[in-house]
Parts: structure tokens; sequence; C-alpha cells
């Protein structure tokens, strides 16, 4: 399973959206790359794995 952390920058709360499909990871990228999302990190954690990787 993949759980997607959503952090806002600006008030530090996180949101967690579990089972993330491949489809949802590549439209959240894009979405960073068009900058629309700058005031929020995105983390994605997979089942099994302690750290968690960041999709700057």
């Amino acid at each position: 399973m993949i759980l997607l952390e959503i952090k806002s920058l600006s008030d530090n709360v996180s949101v967690y959206i579990a089972s993330v499909t491949p489809e949802e990871i590549i439209i959240i990228v894009l979405l960073k790359i068009l900058t629309l999302l700058d005031n929020f990190l995105f983390i994605l954690w997979v089942d099994g794995l302690t750290e968690g990787a960041l999709i700057a």
C-alpha cells in the first residue's frame, strides 16, 4: 500500500491519503512542476518502509 502525506508549509498540518495509485502520483508530480502546489510538501510512504520519499 502507498500512503500519501500532504503537508502544508504555512500551518504545518498534514493530511494522509491511503492507497494512492501511480496515476495519482504522476498528476501530483505534474502539478508540482507547474508550481500550483508550492505551499505543500508531498511525501510518499510505501508499506514496510520507515522513511518517506519526498516529492520536492
